[in-house]
C-alpha cells in the first residue's frame, strides 16, 4: 500500500511539474500563485480519485445509473462551487489586482472541460486497473486449479481401485445382506462422483444435491433408527449449474461436530434456489462430549475455492454461538455454464 501511494504521489508530483513549466504563473504576488495552483490541482487530483476509487466501482451498473448519473452531477456541483468561490470571493479580496471576477458565462465552460478531462482520465485509470487485477486473479485461478489437477491426478489410481472393489464386494454381498449390500453401492455411488470432472469444473445442481442426499443416506444406514438429519430443499435445480463437492464440507462439519442422534436438535441441512441464486444452510447443536479436535482446514479449504471460483458472487457466513452451529452459503450466477 505505501508502495502505492509513493508511486502515485511521484507520478501527480511529475505531471504538476509539467504543466506548471508549460503554463507559468503569472503576476506579482508568487504566493497567491501558488496557493491558486495547488488548490486547483488539489480538486483535480479529488475529481481523479473519487471516480476511480468510489463512483466507478460502486455505481458503474445497469441497475443503478440512475445513481451514477445523480452522484456525477453532484460532484461536479461541488466542484464548480469550490471554484466559484476562489475566485469570486476568495481570492479577489485578498489580490483583486491579479484576480478580478470572471464573468459567469466565461467561468463555467472551461470548468465543465476539466471536469470530463479528469473524470476520463479516472475512467481510464480504473478500467486499467481492474483489466490487470482481472488478468492477475487469472493467472493465481489457473495456478491454483492446475496444482490442484495435479494433485487430483496424482491420488486418482488408488480411489478408482477401491471403487472397483466395492463394486465387487456389494455384487458379492448382495446374496448374503440386501442392507449391506445397499450400503457399499451407497459408498461406490459416492466414491464415482467424486472422482468424476475436474477442480473447478461447474457441475448440474441436480447431481450435486444427489450425491448429498447419497452421503446422507449411507450415514442413516451407519446409525440406523438413532439418526436425526433434515435435509430441505426448495425450489427447482434443474439447469442449474455449481462447482462440484462444494457444499460437502460444510456437511462433514455438522456430522463431526454435531449431535447425531439428539430428535430434540437434529441436524439440519437446508437448500433454497431461486431464479439465479441458492442459499445453503446448515445447523447442529454442538457435540459436548468426546469428539475430534477440528482444524479448521475443511472450512479454510472451502473459503479458497469460494474465493477462487466465485469471487464477488458469493457469501459465506459462519455463526459459532456457544451451543448452536450455524453456517451460510449464498451462491448467485449458478444458471448458466
Amino acid at each position: 500500500m505505501a508502495k502505492t501511494i509513493l508511486i502515485h504521489a511521484g507520478i501527480w508530483i511529475v505531471y504538476i511539474f509539467f504543466q506548471v513549466i508549460t503554463y507559468p504563473p503569472s503576476g506579482s504576488d508568487i504566493w497567491m500563485q501558488i496557493v491558486d495552483i495547488g488548490s486547483s490541482f488539489s480538486s483535480f487530483i479529488a475529481i481523479f480519485y473519487i471516480n476511480a476509487l468510489f463512483i466507478l466501482p460502486k455505481f458503474l451498473n445497469p441497475v443503478r445509473i440512475f445513481s451514477l448519473v445523480l452522484s456525477q452531477l453532484t460532484l461536479f456541483g461541488l466542484f464548480l462551487g469550490f471554484h466559484y468561490l476562489k475566485y469570486y470571493y476568495f481570492l479577489p479580496q485578498i489580490d483583486a489586482e491579479n484576480f478580478g471576477k470572471i464573468p459567469l458565462s466565461s467561468f463555467t465552460p472551461p470548468f465543465i472541460r476539466i471536469y470530463i478531462y479528469y473524470s476520463l482520465f479516472g475512467v481510464g485509470y480504473w478500467a486499467l486497473y481492474n483489466y490487470l487485477e482481472k488478468e492477475k486473479r487469472n493467472n493465481e485461478l489457473e495456478k491454483n486449479l492446475l496444482e490442484a489437477e495435479l494433485s487430483y491426478l496424482k491420488y486418482q489410481f488408488n480411489p478408482h481401485f477401491l471403487y472397483n472393489s466395492l463394486s465387487l464386494i456389494h455384487s458379492k454381498a448382495y446374496p448374503l445382506s440386501e442392507e449391506l449390500s445397499s450400503s457399499v453401492l451407497l459408498l461406490a455411488k459416492i466414491m464415482r462422483y467424486a472422482l468424476q470432472g475436474k477442480p473447478g469444473e461447474r457441475v448440474p445442481l441436480v447431481q450435486e444435491i444427489q450425491y448429498l442426499e447419497n452421503f446422507i443416506e449411507l450415514h442413516r444406514m451407519r446409525f440406523s433408527s438413532n439418526f436425526f438429519v433434515e435435509f430441505l430443499k426448495e425450489g427447482k435445480a434443474e439447469g442449474k449449474y455449481v462447482i462440484s463437492l462444494i457444499f460437502i464440507s460444510l456437511v462433514e462439519n455438522a456430522f463431526k461436530h454435531g449431535q447425531i442422534n439428539n430428535p430434540d436438535s437434529p441436524i439440519i441441512i437446508e437448500i433454497k434456489i431461486g431464479d439465479d441464486w441458492l442459499k445453503f444452510h446448515t445447523k447442529n447443536s454442538k457435540n459436548k462430549g468426546i469428539k475430534d479436535p477440528s482444524t479448521g482446514i475443511g472450512l479454510a479449504n472451502i473459503k479458497r475455492r469460494l474465493d477462487l471460483l466465485y469471487r464477488n458472487n458469493y457469501k459465506l457466513k459462519i455463526y459459532d454461538e456457544e451451543d448452536i452451529f450455524r453456517t451460510e452459503l449464498i451462491i448467485h450466477n449458478i444458471k448458466s455454464l
